[in-house]
């Protein structure tokens, strides 16, 4: 039978607290109408938990939270944290704190007392007792909010369906918690109206048992023996933390060497990830070192038989982006022994989409593709008689025109150079595949830019002539470049020889010129062009080519 980890419970134990919390703060949202809907409301609401399988689930899950939280703080290594980090942190430190006396006030009352709990006592007691009173439970109630609201956002941020939703997300984690606020204020200037009549007041104390005197004093006392049990608690954390810290110091250490040469010693029971940001060595890691997404992979150069075997999670995300064998999560690698050498695979500061997308050509790929280059014939002569605003309208429609006549039929949009474009095709089917969709876009680009002359015709003049070719063959895919300017792209002889063929057009006055390769591949009729034999630079004895001087003979 397979466990699950340490952060799966407390992933699911917080789910389970942020969905309690939330229900109390609708319930909350009920006091704008009166503190009698409010009571209402929570027969309803607080039914969901006030039953044989939702108390137990819900007392549980507090504990597994509590405890795996401090068991997370006793495990963590590195103390850098990010600014979302350190408040996430800070917030479930403060909750137990500002909302303490809330839990015993009514759950302690209940139990100990046999008071009778309702909105009528909660709100009477806060607003009546102590001015300060509101405010710590309004910080509380911020606080316990804003902590799942983190928690949930960095686990559900890489899932797919999360980002088409997000904006309602995010205003319903505002509106919640403001009708809850206003509802509690408005109920509680009515509860300070019921406090002024002697009367009911005395009614509550005699026929609801509201607590009074020593038994006030004894839950004041429950309180505080639980907060100096938590306290007691982090002081022996602290107190770890710190022993740790000298024992490490003079511990023997593990060495792992990074690309720019720097080495750096740890101790053992560190994740890759930690010793990166424990030394200030940038490495992204969208996910926070949770292990949901894998922007913080490295590749093991040298020393991958001193790690530990990828646990189930990890082999999962691996699996995920078809990694390598010596491909390692690195927040969730702890090396047993060194020395290591290792090099982060994304950059420091990898975007979001990073982590949601799974790109089998991210690591570089070897695989037969279809490259086509496309040109137009004489702009130069043409944008020197033109504004500089006018050649900017004119390429702009024209990449809009061919852009989408390749992506229509299943290309990759590569790149743009100048006024001309370069596309892949076949990436995600074969090469047969790939050599068709590579025609049928030769001839929507046609189509494309005939429909751009007579459209453009009063501002060209003349009108546009393209030039294509298209080759297939062998191709190192991969993602290539340098931060923003890093984009899916293919290098290899095809991709020079599709440029030559695209070249050759200008001496043939072709449309196109694709080679016999395609052709046969895509299995078109061969009656599509004039097959010649092409003198090409560095074939000794040429190509076997089709000039293509109509469209009407390509795919449709």
């Amino acid at each position: 039978m397979k466990f699950p980890s340490t952060r799966k419970v407390r992933m699911i134990s917080g789910t389970i607290l942020f969905a309690y919390v939330t229900t109390h703060l609708i319930n909350h949202a009920f006091g704008l109408i009166s503190i009698d809907t409010m009571q209402q409301a929570n027969e309803v609401l607080h039914s969901i938990w006030a039953n044989p399988v939702g108390l137990p689930i819900l007392y549980a899950a507090i504990i597994l939270h509590i405890v795996f939280g401090f068991w997370a703080l006793v495990k963590r290594r590195n103390w850098r944290l990010r600014l979302s980090d350190t408040l996430q942190i800070a917030f479930a430190l403060a909750i137990p704190w500002l909302l303490v006396l809330h839990v015993v006030g009514t759950r302690g009352a209940e139990e100990l007392i046999g008071t009778e709990v309702d909105y009528y006592f909660v709100l009477a007691a806060q607003w009546s007792s102590a001015p300060w009173m509101p405010i710590q439970q309004t910080a509380g109630v911020l606080a316990a909010w804003l902590h799942g609201c983190l928690g949930i956002y960095y686990w559900v941020r890489l899932k797919s369906w999360f980002k088409p939703i997000s904006r309602w997300v995010f205003g319903a984690s505002i509106i919640i918690p403001t009708l809850s606020l206003a509802g509690y204020y408005v109920g509680g200037q009515e509860a300070l109206l019921y406090v002024e009549d002697q009367d009911w007041l005395g009614y509550q104390y005699d026929e609801n048992k509201w607590p009074r005197g020593e038994q006030v004093l004894l839950l004041y006392r429950i309180r505080d023996w639980i907060l100096n049990g938590l306290l007691a608690a982090l002081a022996l954390t602290a107190f770890w933390q710190g022993a740790r810290w000298i024992w490490d110091k003079k511990l023997a250490q593990i060495a792992v060497t990074y690309p720019d040469g720097s080495k750096i010693h740890f101790p053992k029971g560190m994740t890759l990830l930690e010793v990166s940001q424990a030394n200030s060595v940038p490495h992204t890691s969208v996910c926070g070192g949770r292990g949901r997404c894998s922007t913080c992979r490295i590749a093991v150069r040298e020393g991958l038989e001193n790690l530990s075997t990828p646990s189930p999670d990890e082999q999962a995300v691996l699996d995920r982006i078809q990694a390598s064998p010596d491909v390692r999560l690195a927040c969730q690698t702890v090396p047993t022994k060194g020395p290591l050498t290792i090099a982060p695979l994304l950059p420091a500061k990898a975007a979001l989409q990073k982590a949601r997308r799974n790109n089998d050509f991210e690591f570089g790929n070897e695989r037969e593709i279809a490259i086509l280059f496309a040109d137009i014939r004489g702009f130069t002569t043409l944008s020197e008689k033109k504004l500089p605003y006018d050649v900017v309208f004119i390429l702009n429609r024209y990449f809009e025109a061919v852009g989408k006549a390749i992506e229509d039929s299943g290309g990759h949009l590569d790149k743009f150079i100048g006024d001309g474009t370069m596309a892949l095709f076949g990436l995600k089917s074969d090469l047969k595949s790939g050599c068709y969709d590579a025609l049928k876009a030769a001839r929507k680009m046609i189509e494309a830019v005939e429909a751009l002359n007579k459209g453009l015709e009063h501002d060209l003049g003349q009108g546009l002539k393209i030039g294509i070719g298209i080759h297939a063959g062998p191709a190192i895919v991969g993602e290539m470049g340098y931060g923003s300017a890093t984009q899916l792209t293919a290098i290899g002889d095809v991709v020079n020889m599709a440029s030559r063929l695209e070249s050759a057009t200008k001496e043939h006055k072709a449309l196109l010129i694709t080679s016999e390769l395609v052709v046969s591949t895509a299995e078109v009729d061969h009656s599509v062009g004039a097959l010649e034999q092409l003198s090409v630079r560095r074939r000794e004895d040429g190509l076997p080519a089709f000039v293509v001087t109509s469209k009407d003979g390509l795919p449709q």
